[in-house]
């Protein structure tokens, strides 16, 4: 009788275990939590744990020459970054929170999300219970139009080129996201592949990077006008102060009138305040955001 007692609670045991197993593998139940666990114990930003901030876009390492410039298929991923993807909850925060998916732009963060899941599974998103990424003109793509593998090209099979592009990189998704999923993170890699491999910077994206290029301002204005809208106001250069309490970063809003407006008063404000302040001047170079957010990395 004993036997059949420890035969009957080991078979138990090995069913419970199993089941276990396999819930956290192969799409079942608990596939969200075990994922969402080894996601957050080797998240790539751990310094937003603790109440801490981490922002910046992260650098390619261009001196790699081995090293792909962006991601062109899921597979290309890191593999913490899958783990991100595999952790999603589908609860939907991002969405609500994403402001080009409100404008109708064809971006929903999370069906993004979902789609990467798709991706490195193989297969469509027809089982997708979400909302379908809104199209501007009402011809957007049905559930189970988009699909893809692990190693094919994620554009134009798992999502379109428009897609990507339609974010705004404002990181509202991440902030809101529980289990901390960088979704702005693999769009700006899937844009780099599309900028720096590709070459498909859509629309007027490609002339600012010229103009970056020829003249460092977006609007290809000429670099010697960079101080014309304070050239009454006697502002301090830091080259002549060598140090002061503030640096005044001035940015292309120098070549914008109603930006230009925005600068003086800022400055009345510094003044009013008696506050130590300075600018860079001619001296002072574009920042590189723009250029970043469009995927190159390289200008």
């Amino acid at each position: 009788g004993g036997w059949v007692l420890v035969a009957i609670l080991g078979l138990g045991v090995l069913w419970g275990v199993s089941e276990l197993f396999f819930g956290m593998t192969w799409g079942g139940p608990m596939k969200h939590a075990f994922a969402g666990a080894l996601h957050l114990a080797w998240h790539r930003r751990a310094e937003r744990f603790g109440g801490g901030r981490s922002t910046g876009l992260k650098p390619l390492d261009l001196n790699d020459r081995t090293a792909p410039l962006g991601v062109e298929k899921p597979a290309d991923f890191t593999w913490n970054q899958l783990l991100g993807f595999d952790a999603c909850v589908q609860c939907g925060k991002c969405e609500a929170a994403c402001p080009a998916f409100a404008a109708g732009q064809p971006l929903n963060p999370k069906k993004l999300i979902q789609d990467m899941v798709v991706g490195l599974a193989g297969g469509t998103d027809a089982t997708f219970a979400g909302s379908p990424y809104p199209s501007l003109d009402g011809k957007g793509k049905p559930l189970g139009a988009h699909g893809g593998n692990p190693h094919q090209p994620i554009v134009n099979g798992l999502v379109d080129a428009e897609t990507l592009w339609s974010c705004t990189t404002c990181r509202a998704c991440v902030e809101e996201c529980p289990m901390m999923i960088e979704h702005v993170d693999a769009i700006v890699d899937m844009r780099r592949y599309l900028t720096l491999e590709k070459g498909a910077t859509p629309n007027k994206g490609a002339q600012v990077l010229d103009n970056l290029i020829a003249t460092d301002n977006p609007g290809g204005f000429a670099p010697g006008g960079r101080m014309n809208w304070a050239a009454d106001l006697n502002l301090n250069l830091l080259s002549d102060r060598k140090a002061v309490d503030v640096l005044f970063w001035v940015g292309d809003g120098a070549f914008d009138m109603r930006n230009q407006r925005t600068l003086r008063a800022f400055v009345k404000v510094l003044k009013a305040a008696r506050v130590d302040f300075a600018v860079l001047g001619l001296e002072e170079r574009d920042s590189g955001d723009v250029a970043r957010r469009l995927g190159d990395e390289a200008t």
